[in-house]
């Protein structure tokens, strides 16, 4: 079964068709340390970063949230919905119906973006929750963020926050900065903390688990040894920190250890391992509103039970032990920062992982016409990637023209779910497919 999209150019509409093909009968620490790449536009004609520590003025205790990191069971009738989109890309009509803001019924893409977000909310709001600790410090907002509760307006910012990881323009961001080396990063930072304004966020990921931190100062315990320090909302109030070996290129960091300085299951990484997100970048592009021009990668937001799963095209491959591959396709886990709550180590204690994984649109485009879908004629092969699962998976694939999801059991790699830019494939009877494409949906099933 096939899933199509049609381009949103033709007054605005997409048409999305469901084709039933015949053959219907019958997923410890990565290993990404180097990575010397170029560092990313904002570190491009630079004056020099200061010497020695740097610190900005931010006190966690103070200036951090009161309550820790929290899964989105916390707060069971607390969704992100329609109000969260308009607040965030406005009333248009790629996300109000006809444009109707009041009241305003949510298009079919735009509600599965919203289920997309909130699939990925599951096991925390780290992202959000040092997104919105550093704005309220950069404005100097009273009352002091320690002091806000965790009532539904606050929490409802943070949710907002939490999504703005899924723009186009933070994506390109991220990819940017991973390719930078850590010296460039915690040169970075230290200009940016001079200023005492705080200007990023900073990932770190391991396989398995991703995680979101606000740095607000650097030290240096050895000179080889770049000591960020952080807000960690997984630790409200208490002193956390990164260090970068500059010597080795290697960072390591206690997500889980209530002695950082004695955590036997520190997650360590490479440069490849840890981005910064400018907050110039949340203020981003809607994902599913206008033509697509803007989005120059396909998107997917990936559940899954195991780490067995990989995403191949036809010049590379991502998984949870390649995380970046030669042909620019990229694999990383969702910044959710799994809540201390379960004090897991990577890959323990974890009955699902979230991944967010980018594929240039220049590896799925390119040929097959709506006519060779339906076995009318021949054409040029469509390049597609195909995913494949181990385990159980949902999965949603935010493309040029539309948002797709789709659910499979896993564990038939003979059977991958095929994804372009304006369509998905299966040709296992054992997926659900939906495509959503401005208020048009499209289902298959078996």
């Amino acid at each position: 079964m096939v899933l199509r999209s049609r381009s949103r150019l033709v007054g605005g509409l997409v048409v999305a068709c469901l084709v039933l093909l015949t053959a219907c009968g019958g997923g410890g620490g990565s290993s990404s340390a180097g990575g010397e790449g170029d560092a990313a536009g904002a570190t491009k004609n630079a004056v020099a970063a200061p010497t020695g520590a740097v610190a900005s003025k931010l006190q966690p205790q103070l200036n951090g949230w009161a309550f820790p990191n929290f899964p989105s069971a916390t707060f069971p009738d607390l969704n992100f919905d329609t109000a969260d989109l308009v607040s965030m890309f406005g009333p248009g009509p790629d996300v109000c119906v006809d444009g109707v803001a009041d009241p305003c019924t949510l298009t079919a893409e735009a509600a599965a973006w919203a289920r997309m977000v909130n699939q990925a909310r599951a096991t925390g709001h780290c992202e959000g929750l040092v997104v919105l600790a550093s704005a309220r410090y950069n404005r100097a907002e009273l009352p002091e963020t320690v002091k806000l509760p965790s009532e539904e307006d606050e929490i409802r910012a943070v949710v907002r926050a939490f999504a703005t990881q899924f723009v186009p323009e933070v994506q390109e961001s991220i990819e940017g900065w991973t390719k930078a080396s850590l010296a460039e990063k915690v040169d970075e930072l230290k200009r940016s903390f001079s200023t005492d304004k705080l200007q990023y966020t900073l990932g770190v990921y391991v396989e398995g688990g991703g995680h979101a931190v606000l740095p607000y100062a650097v030290e240096y315990p050895t000179p080889d040894v770049a000591r960020i320090m952080i807000y960690d909302s997984n630790w409200p109030g208490r002193n956390r920190y990164v260090d970068v070996d500059l010597a080795n290129n290697s960072w390591s960091f206690s997500f889980a250890g209530d002695d950082p300085a004695n955590d036997p299951n520190i997650w360590t990484g490479g440069s490849q391992d840890m981005d910064l997100t400018p907050f110039e970048a949340r203020e981003g592009t809607c994902p599913f509103c206008g033509d697509g021009t803007k989005l120059q990668s396909t998107t997917l937001l990936v559940r899954t039970e195991n780490l067995d799963w990989s995403v191949e095209t036809d010049s590379g491959a991502v998984s949870p032990t390649t995380p970046v591959s030669g042909d620019g396709s990229t694999a990383r886990p969702v910044k959710g920062g799994v809540s201390i709550v379960r004090m897991a180590a990577p890959g323990g204690g974890r009955s699902s992982y979230d991944y967010l994984i980018t594929i240039p649109n220049d590896l799925l485009e390119g040929g097959e016409s709506s006519a060779t879908t339906t076995g009318v004629g021949a054409g040029p092969a469509k390049k597609r990637a195909k995913l494949k699962f181990g385990g159980a998976s949902s999965v949603f694939a935010v493309m040029k023209t539309g948002v797709a999801q789709f659910t499979t059991p896993g564990g038939t790699d003979d059977k991958p779910v095929e994804l372009g830019t304006d369509s998905i494939k299966s040709n296992d009877p054992s997926v659900d497919l939906t495509l959503a494409s401005g208020n048009l949906v499209a289902k298959a099933s078996g």
